[in-house]
Order: C-alpha cells, then structure tokens, then sequence
C-alpha cells in the first residue's frame, strides 16, 4: 500500500486537521502492518506518535531509550500562554487556563483512562470571577503583576483552592519510564508521579500556587 492509499484512509478516519505525519518509512522496513493504532512512544523526554506499536518496536532498535508511554496519539507540545483564566474539572482542581486543563485532561484520558471535564460550580471555583481584558496593573507580595483587580483576584482564589483527599504521597508510585516534566513555573520534575505529588503539596499550602503542566522534558 502506498503513502497516497494510507493518506486517504487516514483523511477518512477523520478531518484534515487532524491527520498526523507517521513514518511510513519504518512499516516498510519492519513489515509492519499499514494498521492506523496510534501509539505513543517516549525517548529522553521527548515524545513522538507512531502508526502502531509493531513501528513503535521497529523505532526501539535504533534507539533503547524509546519507550511505549501510552496508546493513543500523544499529547500536545504546544505551550501554554501564562494568563490566569482558571478553570475546574471534575475531580475539584483548578487549572490556571483552558489550555493547561486541555493538556491534563489528554494525560488523564491516556494514562488512566478518565475523562476529565470542566466544572466550574466545584467549590475551589466559588470564588472565581470573569474579568475583562482591561489593563490596570496590580503588583502582589510576592512582586508578580497582574493586568487588573479581577485577575489579582481570582490569583488569589487559586493559591487558595484546597485539595481534600489522601496523603499526597500515596497519590501514586513512580515506575521505570521517569519522564521528566516541566512546570508552569519552570521547575523539573523527575517522573509524572513527582509532578502530580508537587500539585498536591501546593494545593495544601495557603500561599502557594499550584503548578500546572507545561511540556515533557526538562525546562530550559
């Protein structure tokens, strides 16, 4: 079957925008099946999609740092623009903007199988207010400007969302596949588990903003 063939069978799988570039290249020469089963593969870091798991297996024998991380096309690189929007989901956090709550919904999705949803009449939301485009800077105590009174205000509402529930340290164990993530705020997390045990433990200091996710690898 040839690049054109797969191309139209992938445009017939959905919409245009959604088509994604595989390496044809690699099913050729491993004889893999022309099967689109999108996986996610992981390598220092850095994840790529590939057409099914037998190309993913082809990829591996030039590179033993690549792994499988999850079935599905991974997620999106995109960074985040860091305005303050929040959001709430369905399990009671709160994310800084859309964008940030669109990044962790797809990980949720892939890596536990849940749907996460917006849900803005979850407690942590209560004190959410929708603020205007306006520019009247307002300067915190921790020397972070703000484009107005509102968004000072709903900055404050999230460094206050508390996050109810279990010891943040038995959220989750980490595994042999340590992915690094960036934050929001810059730092580098070993692994997925660290990231979501620094997410608990900011969500149970008063003062403290919660760190969203921002891209795999380490910050620059």
């Amino acid at each position: 079957m040839n690049t054109a063939i797969v191309y139209a069978l992938l445009i017939a799988l959905g919409s245009v925008s959604n088509v994604y570039s595989f390496d044809f290249t690699l099913a050729t020469q491993c004889s893999c099946p022309f099967v689109i089963n999108p996986v996610c593969g992981v390598s220092r870091g850095e994840t790529s999609t590939f057409m099914n798991e037998c190309t993913l297996r082809c990829a591996q024998k030039g590179n033993p740092d690549l792994d499988k991380f999850y079935d599905g096309v991974c997620c999106s690189k995109n960074e985040c623009s860091p305005v303050v929007n929040p959001v709430c989901d369905t399990r009671g956090e709160m994310h800084q903007n859309y964008c940030l709550f669109e990044k962790e919904q797809c990980l949720t999705q892939r890596l536990e199988g849940y749907h996460l949803d917006v849900d803005m009449s979850a407690p942590n939301c209560s004190c959410m207010q929708h603020c205007t485009d306006s520019f009247e800077p307002v300067c915190d105590t921790l020397g972070r400007t703000h484009s107005n009174v509102c968004v000072f205000s709903n900055a404050k509402c999230m460094a206050k969302a508390i996050h109810l529930g279990r010891c943040c340290g038995d959220l989750c164990t980490s595994d042999r596949k340590r992915v690094p993530i960036c934050d929001s705020f810059g730092a580098t997390h070993e692994d997925l588990c660290s990231f979501l045990i620094a997410r608990c433990e900011a969500g149970k200091l008063s003062d403290s903003a919660i760190p969203q996710f921002r891209s795999f690898g380490h910050c620059n």
